[in-house]
């Protein structure tokens, strides 16, 4: 109530000071020393207080009597609200219960002098049953993305994603990298495209028809318009596979037919071992998971190789100049052979092989020296003739064979020409002969070689055994090899693709003649994230709890329930305290029977599947939807009251307006239950039997007689208009039950028994709003529970109803006559609803996500707690909506009303200041943070208005307020930027271009502050 007079003594000596220089300029007034004028002027101004006090009183006195007429009680305290974790004890049971209105306590601190204590509010089974992995899949993306547990993609290749082994990391980089992946990531539910392990790869393998350097390798595509498509948009790209891992080619071109790409690479392709064989990797990959399989006629490749001298030139003993040699030294003989490698050209199976080089014929004389004569002749001997002529034979490689090793033997090579008679001639220049290169060629060991390669050996050669002669051997010089599979396109060995997290063979596919599936994304079918359990789920109630991010205009996503079976997944009961998914909470199921442990990705765990109902369309893209910070198994919800045990009164007479105590403070309700043996009738027995029998209980003696008979009465706030004639009222100013004047409604009898019994729940108030992890213990003992906390500080409590506010509200019921018509009736109502309701707005025809009619109301509210989330607003959001709908005077339905939390424009300023003294820096950069972080707070309080809803500060005003500084700085520059989340998603603006709607309210942000010195 406001005061008709706030002066005080002070003020009323500081008045008749200052009306001394009028009145009496002769008479020197001193408070410090004061004379016979001074002390009356004193005492005057005391008396003068009094009677101001009384003034002031008298109207509250009105005010408080006016207000009784209506008969009104406190408001009980509200209990606060938490949530409690349970985590089971390791390997001792497969899960405990715990009841509704198990006691836990948060122990004493500097805060609060007395332990706090909370009870359940509902049963919970807690296993032992670990949330192990969580992954979550978008259709519309073709995205898995993995939140809990390691999950990697699929692997190309062997080692792909090969990182340093956990043997090479220290212990504590060890641990650092477990506990990442034990803890969920936060992610905007069946939103989420990054980090996605999903990928759209086709993997081509050869023997060999890849391993070409600077020279193009073709690859076609038959019936493939759509995956072309995807290239040329950049969509798909080609890669191989090296020795340092995935490379991309220097060069991809589109050929004129429109599906033929010629791929150039430097580098060398990166053998793979599979079965018996070795190949090299071309693949094609997506940049983004494709949602839609791609079907393509046949995969065709070629390639071609330029002119490359050979690899090595061997006898098998000595090693040659590969670019200068004598194939079959100077000295000719049948047999000799020379081994000219080339294992790269030479393992292109099905290519038409090239060879050139240039040709010059050596010779080499061979004579029988005079020695040689004589050891000849020892034998016989002929005179000799009187004139010796030696004569010269001619020796040549009349013919030579020219083999491949097949792994069993040399085998001829079939030539385009008769190379076996090439050197027979003795024509010098250019050869060049050509031969298809078999596929059974295989490596042989040459010497200090091993690989592919061409022998050449004399099989013919008249005369080179004869002395003396001329032996006319053959000098090899640039000899080149070249490859083509001209027009000839071939199957590659092996073809495999990634569709999403799963790799298959599809080398079989291109042979059919109706296509094949090249190309898939994850084989998703719908929108789902799916939680793995390490066990079973034994009993239920099970209670998992899901924190939502705190943001104003989330979009309800109605999702299904399921979990898996040996048979599949199927539909899971659940009871839904998250309202969709637009707030934190938990949602709770009984385990079915037959829920068993089934494989997805590779893992076999107990599934339960969140599936979204309803498939989201491309307009809803950019809704903004709910971000999921937590999921923690095991949790309830908690309240701070205390259950007392029932106690039981006896009445000696029984009086109109009987008062019992009830012997505590903040009572929250009582449950009465009162003895009417003596006066309820049988026929009323029967009908609470039929129609209520929650409401009856009666006691029997040994012998079957009826003792007792106890009816649950119920609280009204006045007995001049009672539910029912069996109520009570509680006085929770004094702690006392209240029974009516027996006239408007009954009231105990006095019976040989109990006359009536009174169980009463207590609270704390506002000292039950503890921090988090403060809720730590038991009242008592629970086995297998090895932990427990609270992860979310405690809400909404608040103590008894004080006088000034009940004054306030009784003043409000008479203004509105208890109805709700006009706007400031609502206001009022709201307020007076809970005192942790700082400020509320009330928009017509709007709802927060930009939408409404003529009828949506919306009732923005903003908590003085705003700071520490959300809780508190959702703990009193739904009863709210259901008060106000019972004092609803006006038919509106209750599709139209909606409880909102503002939106709120997080206020970010950089401010540049010149200073004058530089060792002022850092006490005026903390004096701006905090006069702005002041300044933008939208709660009232001491010396503060706040902001109301729907307004947000101007550059200008956040200028004057700093103006207050400038004896020691000066503002020479400020950046203001507006960051804020609405139900298209996340913005940033400069605060000048903000466009202002009635939902906003702002708070503080970052504050960057730029000292300038000059």
């Amino acid at each position: 109530m406001r005061n008709v007079d706030n002066r005080r003594v002070q003020d009323i000596e500081n008045r008749i000071e200052e009306l001394s220089h009028s009145y009496t300029p002769e008479w020197h007034y001193d408070a410090e020393n004061p004379d016979i004028g001074a002390t009356i002027a004193k005492l005057f101004a005391y008396q003068m207080q009094d009677n101001i006090d009384t003034l002031n009183g008298i109207m509250e006195r009105y005010q408080a009597e006016f207000v009784n007429m209506l008969d009104l009680t406190l408001n009980p305290a509200m209990a606060s609200k938490s949530l409690v974790v349970f985590n089971m004890i390791d390997n001792v049971s497969s899960g405990t219960e715990i009841p509704k209105g198990t006691k836990l306590v948060a122990s004493a601190n500097e805060e609060n002098s007395n332990d706090v204590i909370f009870e359940t509010d509902r049963n919970l089974y807690v296993t032992s049953s670990k949330l192990t992995n969580v992954f979550m899949v978008d259709y519309e993306y073709g995205t898995v993305t993995p939140l809990l547990g390691k999950m990697s993609p699929q692997e190309i290749y062997e080692d792909e994603y090969k990182k340093k082994n956990e043997e090479d990391l220290d212990d504590e980089a060890l641990a650092r990298q477990k506990e990442q992946e034990a803890q969920l990531k936060p992610f905007i539910l069946f939103n989420e495209k990054e980090n996605s392990i999903c990928r759209s790869v086709l993997i081509m393998y050869h023997e060999n028809l890849f391993d070409v350097s600077d020279d193009p390798i073709f690859i076609r595509f038959s019936e493939g318009d759509k995956l072309i498509e995807l290239i040329d948009k950049g969509t798909l790209s080609f890669k191989y596979v090296s020795k340092n891992g995935a490379e991309e080619f220097d060069s991809v071109t589109k050929l004129e037919d429109g599906s033929t790409y010629a791929l150039v690479k430097t580098g060398d392709c990166r053998k793979f071992e599979v079965g018996e064989k070795e190949y090299s990797i071309i693949y094609l990959e997506a940049s983004n998971s494709l949602v839609k399989d791609i079907k393509i006629g046949g995969i065709g490749i070629s390639s071609k190789g330029g002119e490359l001298p050979p690899e090595f030139v061997t006898d098998g003993n000595l090693e040659y100049d590969r670019h200068s040699f004598d194939p079959f030294t100077d000295v000719l003989s049948v047999y000799n052979e020379c081994y000219i490698g080339h294992d790269r050209y030479f393992s292109k199976t099905g290519s038409k092989i090239t060879i050139s080089f240039k040709t010059k014929f050596l010779e080499k004389d061979l004579t029988v020296s005079a020695k040689q004569e004589e050891e000849r002749l020892t034998i016989i001997k002929r005179k000799p003739r009187s004139v010796w002529t030696e004569q010269y034979s001619d020796a040549i490689v009349n013919e030579i064979s020219f083999e491949y090793f097949n792994g069993l033997g040399w085998k001829k090579l079939n030539c385009n020409i008769e190379v076996g008679t090439i050197f027979a001639e003795g024509r010098e220049g250019e050869y060049t002969f050509s031969f298809n290169c078999p596929d059974d060629w295989k490596e042989s060991d040459v010497g200090a070689y091993s690989g592919r390669c061409i022998r050449m050996q004399i099989v013919k050669s008249d005369n080179c055994y004869l002395r003396p002669s001329i032996h006319h051997y053959p000098h090899i010089t640039d000899m080149k090899f070249a490859y083509t599979y001209e027009d000839q396109f071939i199957k590659p060995d092996k073809l495999e693709m990634i569709s999403g997290t799963v790799k298959k063979d599809i080398t079989q596919g291109q042979f059919s003649d109706d296509g094949f599936i090249a190309m898939g994304g994850s084989g998703y079918t719908e929108d789902a994230i799916y939680l793995g359990f390490d066990s079973p789920m034994k009993s239920g109630p099970i209670s998992i709890y899901f924190e939502v991010a705190d943001a104003a205009g989330l979009y309800p996503v109605n999702c299904r329930f399921e979990y898996s079976s040996s048979e599949g997944f199927r539909p899971l009961r659940v009871l839904d305290y998250t309202d969709d998914f637009t707030k934190s909470g938990i949602v709770r199921f009984i385990p079915p029977s037959d829920m068993s442990d089934i494989k997805v990705e590779e893992r076999k765990r107990y599934w339960i599947r969140i599936v979204r109902s309803v498939k989201q369309a491309v307009e809803d893209s950019i809704k903004f939807m709910p971000r999921i910070t937590h999921i923690l198994p095991n949790a309830i919800t908690v309240t701070n009251t205390f259950t007392a045990e029932p106690s039981s009164y006896f009445i000696d007479e029984s009086l109109p307006d009987m008062h019992f105590s009830l012997a505590a403070g903040n009572v929250l309700d009582a449950e009465v239950w009162v003895n009417e043996k003596n006066t309820i009738t049988k026929q009323e027995i029967e009908n609470y039997y039929m129609n209520r029998p929650d409401l009856i209980r009666v006691e029997r003696d040994l012998v079957g007689n009826i003792s007792s008979v106890y009816i649950k009465w119920q609280e009204t706030d006045s007995f001049d208009n009672p539910p029912s004639r069996r109520c009570y009222m509680i006085d929770r100013l004094f702690g006392e039950i209240i029974f009516s004047d027996g006239i408007s409604c009954y009231i105990p009898r006095v019976t040989d028994d109990v006359a009536f019994t009174v169980k009463t729940r207590y609270t704390n108030g506002a000292e039950g709003n503890v921090g988090k992890y403060r809720i730590t213990d038991f009242l008592g003992n629970v086995p297998y529970i090895d932990s427990l906390t609270n992860p979310v500080r405690a809400y909404g409590g608040s103590g008894l109803e004080t006088i000034p506010s009940a004054l306030k509200r009784g003043a409000s019921i008479i203004h509105s006559r208890n109805r709700l018509v006009s706007i400031s009736d609502y206001k009022n109502v709201i307020l007076n609803y809970s005192d942790a309701i700082d400020k509320v707005e009330i928009v017509c025809g709007k709802t927060i996500n930009g939408k409404g009619t003529p009828a949506d109301i919306s009732f923005v509210i903003l908590m003085k707690d705003f700071m520490s989330g959300s809780f508190s607003f959702h703990n009193i959001a739904r009863q709210l909506k259901q008060h106000l709908l019972e004092s609803c005077e006006i038919t509106i339905d209750e599709d139209n009303i909606h409880i909102v939390e503002p939106t709120f424009v997080e206020i970010s300023v950089n401010v540049w200041v010149e200073v004058a003294n530089i060792d002022d820096s850092f006490e005026i950069q903390a004096q701006i943070r905090d006069v702005l972080t002041a300044y933008l707070h939208p709660v009232t309080y001491a010396s503060h208005a706040g902001w109301n809803i729907g307004t947000i500060p101007k550059k200008s005003q956040i200028l004057m307020r700093l103006s207050i500084l400038k004896s020691k700085a000066i503002v020479k520059r400020i950046a203001i930027i507006g960051k804020y989340a609405d139900h298209n998603g996340d913005k940033e603006v400069d605060i000048t271009d903000l466009e202002v709607t009635p939902f906003m309210v702002c708070k503080s942000g970052k504050h960057n502050v730029h000292i300038i010195y000059d």
